[in-house]
Order: C-alpha cells, then sequence, then structure tokens
C-alpha cells in the first residue's frame, strides 16, 4: 500500500507528520516476547496466526524480539506458521527462518570478566547464552528453580561456565534484589564496555557494547529499506527500550511506570489479554 497517505488518529504529530512526508504506510511490525507477545504462562495468544496473516496482506513484515536465547525463542514461537523475522538475543542474533543474517559473540575474556564479577554479588547467578543452548551451572539452576523458570527454557547445566565449547551472545544475571537498581549501581563498573539491562522483574541481560533490540531493529529497517515512520514497536520491559526511538512506540499495560513512560503510547490491553493482538488488529482495519 506505498504512496497510501495515512494519518492514525491519537497518535502523536511527530508520528502523523512522518507518515504524512514519506507518503507510506507501516512496513514493520516488532514485538517483545515475554511479558509482551506471551502471557504469563509463556504461551502465545489465540489468534496469532490470523493477526500475522493479516499483516502479511498488508504487506507488513513481523519481528519477534527478544532476550531470549534464540532455541528458546523458536520454542516459544513454535505455534506460527506464518513467515517472521527474529531479533534473538537482544539483538545479538537475527534470523529470518533458517537464515541467520546477523550474529555478533562475546570473547573468553568478555565471559570470563563479567563471569568473575557476578561472583562477587551476593543475591545474583548467570547463565550464558550460546547458539546452540542456554548454559546455568549448578548455583544458577538453583535460582531457575527458585523462580520457577526451569519449567520453560531448555536449559543444559554445566559444571563450569568457563568451560562451556559454543558461541556465547549474552550473559544473563538472575538478581533476586533489584535489577533495575544493580543495572545501575553494582554493574556501573562494567557499563562502559558493555550494553547492561534490566529485562523482567529478576533478571539483568548483558551484551556486547552497541548491542540492543534497537540495533537490531535498525539492521531490519536498513536490509528492508524501512524508515522509523513505517516502524511500530511493542515491548513491557527495559531491555525494549532502546527500540523505542526506532518506530512508533506502545508499552504494555503491564509494564513498569519507567518503561511506559518512554513510549508513545500504552496499549489498553495487557499481556494477559492478548493487547499486541489489539494493536495489530486495529492497525490492519485502519490500513
Amino acid at each position: 500500500m506505498l504512496g497510501m497517505i495515512i494519518a492514525y488518529p491519537g497518535l502523536s504529530p511527530w508520528y502523523n507528520q512522518g507518515i504524512m512526508e514519506t507518503r507510506t504506510s507501516i512496513r514493520l511490525f516488532a514485538a517483545d516476547l515475554d511479558g509482551t507477545l506471551l502471557n504469563d504462562q509463556k504461551e502465545l495468544p489465540e489468534g496469532m496466526n490470523e493477526a500475522l496473516g493479516k499483516l502479511k496482506e498488508k504487506q507488513i513484515a513481523f519481528a519477534a524480539c527478544t532476550g531470549r536465547q534464540i532455541t528458546n525463542a523458536l520454542l516459544a514461537l513454535n505455534g506460527i506458521s506464518e513467515d517472521y523475522y527474529l531479533i534473538a538475543e537482544n539483538g545479538s542474533v537475527i534470523t529470518h527462518g533458517e537464515e541467520i543474517l546477523h550474529q555478533v559473540t562475546m570473547s573468553r575474556e568478555d565471559i570470563r570478566r563479567i563471569v568473575s564479577f557476578v561472583h562477587t554479588m551476593p543475591n545474583a547467578a548467570c547463565m550464558l547464552s550460546g547458539s546452540k543452548s542456554f548454559y546455568a551451572d549448578a548455583w544458577g539452576m538453583s535460582y531457575l528453580n527458585r523462580l520457577s523458570y526451569a519449567k520453560y527454557f531448555l536449559i543444559r547445566e554445566v559444571d563450569d561456565l568457563f568451560s562451556v565449547e559454543d558461541s556465547i551472545c549474552k550473559i544473563t544475571l538472575c538478581d533476586l534484589d533489584d535489577p533495575i537498581r544493580d543495572a545501575e549501581t553494582i554493574l556501573k563498573p562494567l557499563r562502559e564496555d558493555y550494553e547492561v539491562s534490566p529485562s523482567g522483574d529478576s533478571w539483568i541481560d548483558i551484551n556486547v557494547k552497541g548491542v540492543s533490540k534497537g540495533a537490531g531493529i535498525r539492521f531490519l529497517q536498513q536490509k528492508l529499506g524501512i524508515g522509523k515512520s513505517e516502524t511500530i514497536v511493542i515491548g513491557d520491559s527495559g531491555n525494549d527500550v532502546p527500540m523505542f526511538s526506532e518506530g512508533y512506540a506502545y508499552a504494555m499495560k503491564n509494564a513498569a511506570p519507567a518503561v511506559q513512560r518512554q513510549a508513545d503510547e500504552v496499549t489498553e490491553l495487557d499481556n494477559n489479554h492478548a493487547g499486541v493482538l489489539q494493536i495489530i488488529h486495529t492497525l490492519t482495519e485502519e490500513l
């Protein structure tokens, strides 16, 4: 539907002006998984394939954006039959079907530095996200089991995180104190060299510097020839905020107030009531 002039009621003047100037419609819809597209039981909403079919009819590409390790991301998306892009590991890995479009990995020195640092924190444990699996030692598994997260993910328990033979894309911390506070304070020595972002109630993600969901969105925009004014993004957590500046941004109703304040709009429905699908249905009906 290129060339059509569309103004969206209720959207920011910046957004409508961008649409009017470029004379294009929305071409990319990107949504986070946990806390956004998935409900609290880690399930896709009913009608997901129908909604993606409507996006496809309007020639709108769909991208699932997540901090999850890629195998676990694909597991969560197993019920989707429509074509989609996947931005996994907060942008460290980007795929389309079986094709890997982009991948950034950590060095052994990075892994040793971060894991050793986390071991000094009294109420935190770390896990490694690799291209083959998600890895945790006995200490990490004890944290995952306490939070009942182990039942939702494929996790490989290892004796020593330093001996894992895999390409590591991201390190995840399980922080039982205050992830938002600790990301800004205790982990401050790491922030100059790495991307450190809270992700959910008990998690902190650490990526290579320059890697984020926002950078992942920019990669897809460049590859597909899509601009910011043609993009909608939606998320609920701190690691979603970097993509809020890459298009018109929705924060979920269930997102923390600090996240909602950085979005253009807040959804009417939360992740347990298919808030993302409501946005898709409204969008495709207006185009």
